[in-house]
């Protein structure tokens, strides 16, 4: 039997769209995550970005690549990176190696 184009494209788009599964891992991965750096840095906010945010995320999800945006306290930035002579340059080098080596942000890389 023949489809309509709204019935083909519902068949497409649901051969795109992440998975029920695929949703509740890269959950189960990204919260531990900003969690721990919640925990190791003092920030303003910090906010996923990107397409899994937008919801428009399609499959194969190729290493449940997840964008965090995190952005440092000003007074933290200031006192723990500025103070050293470094700037923002070295804050940038700490958070990514922080998150590179750390287990829970296999989601990173």
């Amino acid at each position: 039997m023949a489809l309509t184009v709204s019935q083909a494209f519902d068949i497409f788009l649901s051969n795109l769209e992440i998975t029920d599964y695929q949703e509740e891992k890269a959950i189960a991965r990204h919260t531990p995550l900003r969690l721990v750096i919640e925990k190791r840095f003092t920030l303003s906010e910090h906010f996923l970005t990107g397409s899994y945010k937008k919801k428009t995320m399609v499959r194969p999800m190729k290493d449940n690549d997840i964008g965090l945006f995190v952005v440092l306290d000003a007074g933290y930035a200031n006192n723990y990176f500025y103070t050293q002579g470094n700037g923002l340059g070295h804050a940038h080098f700490k958070v990514s190696r922080f998150v590179a080596f750390n287990p829970l942000a296999t989601i990173c890389h």
